[in-house]
């Protein structure tokens, strides 16, 4: 039992990625079917994560209060239910709102998903987390690929489909096999009390440094996934195929970078690993710089910069959650949900900014963008250290 339990576990943390990133590939096709354009269809993704950012607030504290299984059970119902809602869109603004509404129910699966894996597997969390940083980002790796086939073989609602069923198997998996992990649920405790263990969170220096850094990466990560299908297909001309194979390829490395994570952090340590992996972030991004600026097209030389810069993502993202949620003892819940808050606050400006910076003609502002990104990331890093 505690297999299919783990497995279901495992496939929440995978299914936030997918939900938001399976369905990118449809977004160019997208803009006949809802008479728009590639700007408003990119702020999708902010809109989509701005939900999410709120239901970060929301559902890791209501699990601290009413326990971690009723509350995952019930946010998968409604995930399920959301989801079908979306493939009933004909309008962008419909479209748009029931994103937004996914997003804030997704966001029970990771912050409530943290704080399960602490009251689980305790000191141990940091490996467990590591480990799981590798299969989300599989997401990323391989969702290019089997959202442009499966908007290929039949059209833009099968990602959602796919997700939906992918919803009803983990929510069966839970429901048969989790038992409640909060021993003490903390209904008892006051307004007050919340708000002065919020306070003692956000002024804890090693929470602010790894989740601010994780904030500002995972931003670039999620930025780079939207505007991505834009790049390759609108500014370097390749099909819709093409893209998936070239998404997978610069995406592939942010699974090694995870896999590294994961072999590495218990014995180098957190911060020396971020340090590495930001490193990586500047160099990558500065390439995608410099490679645009060359005359010509020079496509292997893009997935290059693009390898070393997702690399560097993959490093960061993981041990930036083990550092934020080892850096508070107790209140799993609410550390989850302030940290997951900030983390997808970083990817909402991100995303905004990156969908404002479009352009049909050049894609220097948005890779300028990231290397700005990855220098204040540096910058924190640098700071935390004095």
């Amino acid at each position: 039992m505690n297999i299919i339990r783990n497995i279901s576990i495992a496939g929440l943390f995978l299914i936030t990625q997918l939900a938001a990133t399976l369905y990118l590939p449809s977004l160019p096709s997208l803009i006949q079917t809802f008479h728009t354009n590639a700007s408003c269809l990119m702020l999708i993704v902010s809109i989509n994560f701005a939900g999410y950012a709120v239901g970060q607030l929301f559902w890791g504290t209501l699990s601290d209060y009413a326990g971690r299984k009723v509350t995952l059970l019930l946010s998968l119902l409604l995930f399920v239910l959301s989801i079908y809602t979306v493939t009933l869109a004909t309008s962008f603004t419909y479209f748009a709102t029931c994103l937004a509404i996914v997003g804030f129910i997704v966001a029970a699966f990771t912050s409530v998903g943290n704080a399960l894996l602490k009251d689980l597997f305790g000191k141990h969390m940091g490996k467990i987390i590591a480990y799981l940083g590798v299969l989300m980002a599989t997401g990323p790796a391989f969702a290019p690929a089997l959202g442009a086939h499966l908007l290929h073989w039949f059209d833009w609602r099968a990602p959602f489909y796919f997700l939906a069923t992918m919803g009803t198997g983990i929510l069966l998996g839970l429901m048969f096999t989790l038992k409640e992990t909060l021993e003490k649920p903390t209904a008892a405790h006051t307004e007050k009390h919340l708000l002065h263990t919020i306070k003692s969170i956000l002024t804890n220096p090693d929470f602010l440094l790894f989740t601010l850094t994780l904030s500002l990466i995972f931003g670039i990560l999620f930025a780079f996934l939207q505007t991505s299908p834009f790049i390759f297909i609108k500014h370097f001309k390749y099909s819709l195929t093409t893209y998936g194979y070239i998404g997978f390829a610069t995406t592939f490395t942010y699974a090694l970078g995870t896999i590294y994570n994961a072999l590495r952090q218990h014995i180098v340590g957190p911060k020396k690993i971020l340090t590495q992996g930001i490193t990586l972030t500047v160099i990558g991004a500065a390439m995608a710089c410099v490679t645009v600026l060359l005359p010509g097209q020079h496509l292997v030389l893009m997935i290059i910069a693009l390898a070393f810069l997702m690399l560097g993502v993959g490093f960061v993202i993981p041990v930036g959650k083990i550092g934020a949620m080892q850096s508070i003892e107790g209140h799993a819940g609410v550390t989850a949900s302030l940290m997951k808050c900030i983390q997808t606050l970083g990817c909402v400006a991100a995303t905004g900014i990156a969908s404002l910076l479009h352009s049909t003609t050049t894609v220097l502002p948005i890779f300028g963008f990231f290397l700005l990104l990855t220098v204040m990331a540096w910058g924190i890093m640098r700071y935390a250290k004095k």
